[in-house]
């Protein structure tokens, strides 16, 4: 009974908590440092990469604090890490080579949502649309129209 009652209890609320937090994207700052918890936020996204980004975590924050929005980005950075997490154990991914090869193309896919907002139809790949999907599914509700979502070509050349 109680393995059931704790069941219903994740099932029922476990959607409510993630509707909320997915409302959050609308109130985002973009001229905010990461707080706190967003820096919380970064050292998980980070532990579930497991040596796949090879950058220190001081370097990986002095990198977001420098975005247009950081909050945002360290948003970003969970959903990929969330979306890399999820693919590698869907296909029993071991070898090293492989996962930063994975890795680069969830990065790859999460460019193509920043630079079309969402609306990139590109190839019938089934892990790029996989990934598409998981990624959309990550991220809160409202930032793929956020201003501080997407990058334009000519800030990237800056």
């Amino acid at each position: 009974m109680r393995i059931f009652t704790l069941l219903f209890i994740l099932l029922v609320f476990a959607p409510l908590a993630q509707a909320k937090e997915r409302g959050a994207a609308a109130s985002i700052n973009c001229r905010q440092e990461l707080s706190d918890q967003d820096i919380e936020r970064v050292k998980a996204s980070r532990d579930l990469l497991q040596g796949t980004d090879p950058r220190s975590l001081p370097k990986t924050l002095r990198e977001l604090n420098r975005t247009n929005c950081p909050q945002i980005h360290a948003i970003i950075m969970e959903a990929i890490a969330r979306t890399y997490v999820d693919i590698v154990r869907e296909q029993k991914v071991v070898e090293q080579k492989k996962k930063d090869w994975l890795y680069s193309m969830v990065k790859l896919n999460m460019a193509y949502l920043q630079l079309t907002g969402g609306t990139y139809k590109g190839d019938n790949n089934s892990l790029n649309r996989s990934i598409r999907f998981r990624l959309k599914e990550y991220l809160p509700a409202g930032i793929l129209t956020h201003p501080g979502f997407f990058q334009k070509v000519d800030e990237l050349l800056e």
